[in-house]
């Protein structure tokens, strides 16, 4: 809703019909990740809605005179996404980039947004040095570990990553690009693709280009298993933007050719509505029913005191459904032996392990502590060991078997 308040802002600001407003609409909210993602990872969209909405207020292709308060909150909102998401602080780097050619509202609105926007920045700074010794926090301290998951990856490898899932996820973007280039620089073909791109239109795609340039040097890796492009989802709301400003030059040609160019924006957007809303929504469903519902379901029947996982994202997925079952993440043969001593100082003896890879905790004793794992079975796309703790034997290898096969799973599956 805050990214589409966004979009209705800045789509009057540049004085863009209300059919092409719909059609803008319509794109950002069906023909993109960006509704999708906001039922799986909440910090990104809300980050998203936080900064573009900062960039919003910001920009002034008029000339008049900026109540200071709206400059404030403009600031306020581009600094507080940073909270939520690092690549933040790379959009607010590119919107100053972009305000820079847009604003005509004078320097002191832009100096005003520029210093309310380091408030907020200041303020996270400070309280992460304070409490964790680093100026990005929990965050960089999990990201930069000695035994962190994800090793970096090369910035032309990250690059190809994002580029091909924009690509894919944003079928417009091609046509939009090219329309854009020859309104540009083809003067004749601005008979066909409308007129040359307004200031705001230029400064919205430095923008992104600075986006794209400095985020593939700064991003430690392309974000993983995903929807699209996550990391560059503060992006979504400026392309939609960008193809509400083409669609609407293009209506103003009124040519026959220029009446086809609109079908094909409008086909391309319908392309990106069955990608981001039918393919994804049912994409999201199989995935968690094939992947995580057995290992749900398996949680539940073993009735472990303690489930071990390798990953901490392993736990995110499966501990919101059992609140009285705790989840603790091992990586470490000494993590594990104390958690160990601490499950039979609590009288707790039996335990699930869940991996990405059939790795088997040893059997093992230590101080009169004695414990034994069963062989790893496949359940969904874990790897699930059952185990115990203290002297008593460890559960048979049939009974996770026994467990997958009634919750309606094969580990062959």
């Amino acid at each position: 809703m805050a990214d589409m308040g966004g979009v209705l802002i800045a789509c009057r600001r540049c004085g863009f019909d209300s059919v092409s407003m719909v059609f803008g609409f319509a794109g950002l909210v069906f023909a993109s990740p960006l509704t999708l993602y906001s039922a799986m990872f909440t910090e990104h969209t809300l980050a998203v809605a936080l900064s573009f909405a900062g960039f919003t207020l910001a920009m002034m292709p008029e000339k008049r005179t900026v109540p200071w308060r709206q400059s404030l909150s403009a600031g306020l909102l581009l600094g507080s996404a940073f909270w939520l998401r690092p690549e933040s602080s790379i959009y607010i780097l590119a919107s100053f980039v972009a305000l820079m050619w847009i604003n005509k509202a004078g320097k002191s609105h832009l100096t005003r947004v520029g210093i309310s926007a380091a408030i907020p920045i200041v303020l996270y700074v400070g309280m992460n040095v304070w409490l964790f010794d680093s100026p990005l926090g929990f965050h960089h301290i999990q990201r930069y570990a000695p035994n962190q998951e994800y090793p970096d990856m090369p910035s032309m490898k990250i690059a190809a990553h994002l580029i091909e899932k924009l690509f894919y996820y944003y079928p417009i973007l091609p046509a939009l690009l090219g329309m854009f280039l020859i309104a540009l620089l083809i003067r004749p073909g601005r008979r066909l693709v409308g007129d040359p791109p307004a200031r705001h239109e230029r400064s919205i795609w430095v923008g992104v280009l600075v986006f794209c340039l400095v985020s593939v040097f700064l991003l430690p890796n392309d974000g993983g298993k995903q929807y699209g492009p996550r990391y560059w989802s503060h992006l979504i709301p400026w392309l939609w933007l960008l193809a509400t400003a083409r669609f609407a030059a293009l209506r103003m040609v009124k040519t026959q050719m220029a009446y086809l160019l609109m079908a094909v924006l409008v086909a391309l957007t319908a392309t990106g509505v069955w990608l981001s809303t039918v393919e994804g929504s049912r994409g999201v469903f199989v995935n968690y029913r094939e992947r995580t519902l057995p290992a749900l379901k398996l949680v539940r029947q073993m009735k472990a005191d303690v489930v071990v996982v390798s990953h901490q994202w392993i736990s995110q997925e499966l501990q919101a459904a059992y609140e009285t079952t705790p989840f603790v993440r091992v990586r470490t043969d000494l993590e594990f032996l104390s958690l160990v001593q601490g499950m039979a100082a609590e009288k707790r003896t039996k335990l699930l392990w869940f991996g990405l890879r059939p790795h088997q905790k040893p059997s093992g004793r230590k101080d009169e502590l004695a414990w034994r794992f069963s062989s790893p079975k496949p359940i969904g796309e874990y790897f699930v060991s059952a185990g115990s703790v203290w002297s008593i034997d460890a559960p048979e290898d049939d009974q996770i078997d026994d467990a997958s096969d009634n919750s309606g799973n094969s580990p062959e599956k």
